[in-house]
């Protein structure tokens, strides 16, 4: 579910994010925008939307990142092996210097 949700997610980013769009002007992205077909739905201005869109999944990927690395059961599957004897809270993971809670 979360996969394929975050594959979603950065696919809008993806498509309204492009680095040949840094300097463009405000009329080539609109056309652009438009030949991509990301105005559907949307009246008037479609670069602000599209912009939000940008930013609300942006947010979002950052989030479920956080989430995930936070994770009792990522800290567990990211340190495999160690601290299985000792409770996770007070074990640091080799691998990656991190040291648990």
């Amino acid at each position: 579910m979360h996969r394929e949700k975050l594959f979603v997610m950065m696919g809008d980013v993806w498509a309204r994010w492009k680095n040949n769009y840094r300097f463009a002007s405000h009329d080539r992205l609109t056309s652009e925008f438009r030949r991509l077909k990301l105005d559907r739905g949307i009246k008037g201005e479609i670069l602000k939307p599209n912009s939000d869109i940008v930013i609300r999944n942006a947010i979002e990927i950052i989030n479920m990142g956080k989430r995930r690395w936070t994770s009792e059961k990522s800290w567990r599957i990211f340190c495999s092996g160690w601290g299985s004897k000792i409770p996770y809270w007070r074990w640091s993971c080799p691998e990656s210097g991190h040291i648990g809670l």
